[in-house]
């Protein structure tokens, strides 16, 4: 039921922000959701290495 409801929030999130501000403002919630991501696939990075002792938080990164 959960994962049902998480559905149709980001299907209808969309499609509310599209026919209120148009098509520009879809790109940016896109934009903002992939810095969101990669930010959060860093910071699990460096969490990961720093637990195992072989790296510090500033040797993460992409790649």
């Amino acid at each position: 039921m959960r994962l049902v409801v998480l559905l149709l929030v980001s299907l209808a999130l969309p499609a509310g922000l599209v026919y209120f501000f148009g098509w520009w403002s879809l790109l940016g919630c896109a934009a903002i959701v992939m810095a969101l991501c990669m930010f959060s696939v860093r910071a699990g990075r460096g969490t990961e290495a720093t637990r195992s002792g072989a790296l510090t938080r500033y040797d993460t990164g992409l790649g």
